[in-house]
């Protein structure tokens, strides 16, 4: 009887202790993700009080041009950049959301057209969007969400597409501090 107790109090406290340490885990990312939305929810709020500055457009990543724009509150302080990729088929839109010069939330916009622009049916208006949000804490992404459904598996190259937006992003921050150099 002595064994059957021990048993069951030890089967009780690992219970607790895995439960616990879910309980946690599963918080702490909530708690990461409410602080994420909240910076989100601040820069769009003052984002008409921010500075703007154009990149110089000549990395070559749209064949039908580009418009890259970087948003701070103080001159080296970047809240926001806004990249635009045009394309004969439709447009990419790219809102990466900074903190202290890191990635926290990357929102992709996929605009597909009907027709191309070359054709006479065209229209800007008549277009298929897609969308995808990166959560990110410590440049690494801990939620990633595809038309508001939450993907439970990442793709076999998520490694690699993470570590493409970071260096993506590293290289738009250079870029900036030293086109605004004092």
């Amino acid at each position: 009887m002595k064994q059957l107790n021990n048993s069951i109090m030890k089967n009780a406290l690992l219970f607790l202790l895995t439960s616990f340490y879910y309980f946690f885990a599963y918080s702490q990312s909530e708690n990461d993700i409410a602080y994420i939305r909240s910076i989100v929810e601040k820069t769009n709020a003052d984002s008409k009080n921010y500075q703007s500055a154009d990149l110089k457009s000549d990395q070559g990543l749209s064949a039908e041009g580009n418009e890259i724009t970087v948003y701070t509150e103080q001159l080296n302080d970047i809240k926001l950049i806004k990249e635009v990729y045009y394309g004969e088929m439709g447009k990419t839109v790219i809102s990466n959301y900074i903190e202290d010069n890191h990635p926290v939330f990357i929102f992709k916009e996929y605009y597909t057209y009907k027709f191309p622009i070359t054709f006479k049916e065209f229209n800007s208006n008549d277009f298929t969007k897609s969308e995808e949000r990166f959560y990110l804490k410590n440049d690494r992404i801990i939620k990633w969400m595809k038309d508001k459904k939450t993907l439970k598996t990442y793709p076999k190259n998520a490694a690699s597409i993470e570590s493409n937006m970071m260096e993506h992003l590293a290289s738009l921050i250079t870029q900036f501090e030293k086109e605004n150099k004092e």
